[in-house]
């Protein structure tokens, strides 16, 4: 009798291992590739200001054309504001706010780019004077003027932007903290992602400086991720924390500390289990495996002795 059981039980465990093989096969990679010809950048990305009621400031914005194209640039500024906790960008002003936009002023005519260089376009910033204290936010465009794509009869536009967040002096309101930080427990990572939501109930924006400590169970140390987000006045915003590097298999601690208007709050430790489909088919398997070959000796163990 324990022969058959025996018999039966190798031939499942072969059937295991050839399931592993065929349902953990390697996902080709897939690259992304821009238009041909086509990549335009400015710097800065972003503008932070501090200025008083009825002060100006001057600057720049470098274009920088590394494409095969030549351009004609228009500038010209919206405002900037956002909705949802993902931070969705409007270029609106909302109902009954002031609107900064006419405070910015840009060269009224085109701008040429050739290919493979770098103009500069001048702009201006002043606030009004009598302007209350607070944070007043607009976007500085710069969009080529439409052309055809060769053969398709198709106009192409290209549109880039500089956010300028501006603190204007006076009746600055300070008023951030921290709503939440999790992570689930099990994931099916890469990457590990940890949760960070942090409101602003004050009037001006300030600059979040996030630092998350990854540590296995034993206290040693994995990874330490750092970035500054902005949180912009009478808003909730969703940050996404995450360790691209993660194993596909390991339980981890993750904590850290947010800095909120330079004050630091601790992000308490949460526990996370990185488990990929890979993995949890191995581990699957293993556990498995381990529990025939247990059952197999028992088997073998009320086996009549002759």
């Amino acid at each position: 009798m324990a022969r058959p059981v025996r018999a039966s039980l190798q031939h499942l465990v072969v059937l295991i291992i050839a399931l592993m093989a065929a349902i953990a096969p390697a996902a080709p990679a897939l690259a992304l590739t821009a238009p041909a010809g086509q990549n335009i950048t400015v710097s800065p990305t972003q503008i932070e200001l501090d200025l008083p009621a009825g002060r100006s400031v001057s600057g720049v914005a470098t274009i920088i054309n590394d494409g095969d194209q030549p351009y004609d640039f228009i500038a010209y500024s919206k405002p900037y504001r956002v909705t949802g906790e993902d931070y969705d960008q409007l270029f609106t002003a909302a109902p009954g706010s002031l609107n900064p936009v006419s405070w910015i002023t840009l060269p009224a005519t085109p701008t040429h780019i050739a290919p493979h260089q770098t103009v500069t376009i001048p702009y201006r910033i002043t606030v009004p004077v009598g302007t209350a204290g607070g944070g007043y936010y607009a976007v500085m465009f710069y969009q080529s003027l439409p052309k055809p794509l060769a053969g398709t009869g198709v106009m192409s536009q290209q549109r880039i932007g500089i956010i300028v967040y501006l603190r204007v002096d006076g009746h600055n309101i300070q008023k951030g903290r921290l709503e939440s930080f999790t992570a689930s427990f099990l994931q099916p990572g890469p990457p590990l992602t940890a949760i960070l939501r942090l409101s602003n109930r004050g009037n001006i924006h300030y600059d979040a400086a996030i630092t998350e400590h990854v540590s296995d169970v034993f206290g040693n140390a994995k990874a330490d991720i750092s970035l500054t987000r902005v949180v912009l006045p009478g808003t909730i915003r969703r940050i996404n924390i995450d360790w691209r590097q993660a194993p596909a298999f390991g339980l981890f601690r993750v904590n850290g500390v947010v800095q909120i208007f330079g004050h630091p709050t601790v992000l308490s430790t949460r526990y996370v289990l990185v488990l990929s489909a890979g993995a949890f088919v191995a581990v699957s398997a293993a556990i498995l495996v381990v529990v025939i070959l247990a059952v197999w000796w028992w088997l073998g163990r009320r086996r009549p002795q002759p």
